[in-house]
């Protein structure tokens, strides 16, 4: 097998290299003088091949089907590995006239490719097409094992699996976040059953994107009485002042995974994705 390295996910490629034992081939990506990409791979021969490329933006995407196209004229089994799949979040049709936007993509990569494998989702993309997806659970706790936290908190309920697991591997208990309307604009946010009374308290979501969310839980808990809130995410997209944001409500500790390459980056999800490409 050989990994393919798309401009966005550089890093993360030569770690699933690494993991795997194998070669990476790098990319080229100029401009025609239109703005159309001029993409070109090394030349390489093997049975399979593995093309890494978070979707961050839509010139990602049209690179990530670039390069699907290249690596299968070289491989006889490509498969698409999109660490942070762009989209995934217009998983149905909420109004008439909308695409289904996960659907779309996920098709549009197995027709230049192979199966996809993204990491935490925002939902199961399996329905749309030959789709997979692996936990962050074991890169986040590898960010959050240093602060040594007493209570790990998942933002809402649906979220909680992530939580449990990352709780899981540092030995702590874990709890989700209830939002409660007291009056008009005005609202709590507690977690569910445990209390945060002086405890050092982390929060794990899959993706920080404004930061507004999240800033404003981390504000609560420390009114709450929160010894520390720490935040920590798979996908760090980070728009605008989202950091800023984030520091000003009283973060202790933030730190994303490699899926979307930051310098926030800590934890990396190589391993759960050299697991399935193994």
């Amino acid at each position: 097998m050989r990994i393919v390295a798309g401009p966005r996910s550089q890093l993360l490629s030569h770690r699933i290299a690494r993991a795997l034992g194998v070669e990476v081939v790098c990319a080229s990506v100029e401009r025609f003088p239109d703005g159309e990409q001029d993409l070109r791979i090394a030349e390489f021969s093997d049975e399979e091949a593995a093309v890494v490329q978070s979707t961050r933006t839509d010139r990602d995407l049209v690179t990530l089907l670039l390069l699907l196209d290249a690596a299968s004229r070289q491989a006889s089994e490509v498969t698409a590995v999109v660490p942070y799949l762009g989209y995934a979040r217009q998983d149905r049709v909420f109004r008439a006239g909308e695409p289904l936007s996960l659907a779309a993509v996920v098709r549009a990569a197995n027709a230049q490719g192979g199966s996809v494998v993204t990491v935490d989702p925002h939902s199961d993309p399996s329905p749309h097409g030959d789709a997979s997806f692996v936990s962050s659970a074991g890169a986040l706790a590898e960010i959050v094992e240093p602060w040594k936290p007493d209570l790990v908190l998942a933002p809402d309920e649906g979220a909680i699996e992530r939580a449990a697991g990352v709780a899981e591997r540092v030995d702590v208990e874990h709890d989700h976040l209830v939002k409660t309307r007291l009056a008009g604009d005005e609202v709590s946010i507690q977690p569910r059953d445990l209390s945060v009374e002086d405890a050092d308290v982390v929060i794990v979501d899959d993706v920080i994107s404004t930061g507004d969310t999240m800033a404003k839980a981390v504000s609560m808990l420390i009114e709450a009485g929160a010894g520390s809130v720490s935040a920590a995410a798979t996908h760090g997209v980070l728009t605008g002042s989202a950091i800023c944001r984030l520091l000003s409500a009283g973060v202790e500790h933030l730190a994303v995974t490699d899926t979307v390459e930051t310098p926030l980056s800590r934890g990396s999800v190589a391993p759960a994705v050299a697991d399935v490409l193994r």
